[in-house]
């Protein structure tokens, strides 16, 4: 026979146990909304009859351990492929940034004042509507011949719609040293980078267009072609949260979360479009 301070403690213990039950027990729910929808969770299971669900994480993974909405202040890994940490929960990566990297040389052509890829304008076109960069982030002047430094140094002139080259080929084109483009420079010693970004965000399935002048696309007012030389570059794409500051090179602009789209290895210049995968 149990004594009553026995069964005291018994009762106790089955009154914690209850409670502890309670604790553990999911929230009901009719709707996304009356669940804990900042760390991800989702009203699932609902009940045909009575209306009522309970809140859980989704089957994905994602929610109050891992990805949409997860936290993590103290460990950032938990992120998903296409979201990143905004220092305390997981994100849907945005992307507003283009990066134009010269790969070209000088061993092409004559040495030229204005050497590597020469840009008038970088669009995303969306939906065959396209928006121009609006905002210069991040330049590096590239390498240059020692004879003839960078004449054309304005990066300025990357911004808003074409100034030199339009949507027909065989034009007449401004190709002065005060024309309304940029000249890179080249690939090395140092490396030619330049950074814009757009008003609005873009995505997978939008493209990219870098307007080049070059030797096809354009002649000069007497008719003469522009000569061929080496102007090839590639074509990154990098999220809304990237410190331009800390970029000084590829590498470290890979570091910062940009992806490559593609680029150009061509001589002639043109409107180049490379789709954001």
């Amino acid at each position: 026979m149990k004594t009553v301070k026995q069964l005291s403690i018994l009762t106790s213990l089955a009154a914690i146990s209850l409670l502890t039950g309670c604790d553990i027990a999911e929230d009901t729910c009719a709707t996304d909304a009356d669940c804990d929808t900042a760390a991800g969770e989702v009203c699932a299971n609902i009940d045909e009859a009575t209306s009522e669900g309970t809140c859980e994480a989704p089957a994905d993974g994602s929610g109050s351990g891992s990805g949409s909405g997860a936290d993590c202040s103290t460990d950032s890994s938990i992120c998903t492929a296409d979201q990143q940490c905004d220092g305390t929960q997981c994100v849907t990566i945005t992307y507003n940034l283009i990066a134009i990297v010269s790969t070209a040389t000088d061993s092409v052509g004559t040495p030229n004042n204005t050497p590597g890829p020469d840009i008038d304008a970088i669009a995303i076109e969306k939906g065959g509507v396209p928006t121009f960069a609006d905002s210069v982030k991040k330049v590096i002047n590239g390498g240059f011949t020692s004879s003839q430094p960078n004449a054309n140094l304005n990066s300025s002139k990357v911004l808003g719609n074409t100034d030199v080259l339009f949507d027909t080929s065989g034009i007449v084109c401004d190709v002065s040293d005060t024309a309304g483009y940029f000249s890179l420079g080249y690939g090395s010693q140092p490396q030619g980078i330049i950074v814009v970004g757009f008003p609005t965000n873009f995505g997978s399935g939008d493209v990219a267009k870098i307007y080049e002048v070059g030797a096809t696309w354009c002649v000069r007012d007497n008719g003469d072609s522009l000569p061929l030389r080496d102007d090839s570059f590639e074509v990154y794409y990098g999220p809304s949260t990237a410190d331009t500051d800390a970029i000084t090179d590829r590498a470290s602009l890979l570091g910062q979360g940009f992806k490559l789209a593609g680029g150009s290895e061509s001589q002639e210049g043109g409107i180049f479009p490379v789709t954001i995968n």
